[in-house]
């Protein structure tokens, strides 16, 4: 599930997005 998300939010937003999600897990 959150490979999809990552890779739709890739395709649409971009890098910056998939970056900023990274780092909110990453942080949580």
């Amino acid at each position: 599930s959150k490979g999809a998300v990552e890779r739709r939010l890739k395709s649409k937003a971009g890098r910056s997005t998939v970056k900023k999600l990274r780092g909110r897990v990453d942080s949580d």
